[in-house]
């Protein structure tokens, strides 16, 4: 997804990983990977790989569903110049049912006025 430089500032960043973290927890894998990408796809569809973390993330944590009643939980870092043109990452931690955290991770990477995120990866949060 293309940012605009007012984009990758704190506070939008996390808007957008909080929507991000929105479409996981209502099961809208395809909406959600049409918009970001999905980088560890690793072969596999955007959507179901999404859709296939999850599930193993849950199953990881023992637990079996997003508590939709709780607030996320975000973070943004920013990354010092390198050459890897990483910019940012927003993260989003999603609480469960049972108490624990599914975390959705956003990353910008871009240089000059060219920005770019993707969805990273959803895995157990530690």
């Amino acid at each position: 997804m293309k940012l605009s430089s007012l984009q990758i500032e704190p506070e939008p960043l996390a808007a957008l990983a909080v929507e991000a973290s929105k479409l996981l927890a209502a099961g809208k894998f395809s909406e959600l990977a049409e918009r970001l990408g999905y980088a560890v796809a690793l072969g596999r569809n955007p959507a179901t790989a999404i859709q296939e973390d999850l599930r193993s993330s849950l199953a990881e944590l023992e637990d079996t569903e997003i508590d939709f009643g709780a607030d996320p939980e975000t973070r943004v870092k920013y990354f010092k110049p390198n050459d890897n043109n990483l910019y940012a990452v927003a993260e989003c931690v999603l609480a469960t049912t049972g108490g624990h955290g599914v975390l959705i991770e956003l990353v910008v990477f871009g240089k000059e006025n060219e920005f770019h995120a993707t969805l990273e990866q959803v895995s157990a949060a530690a």
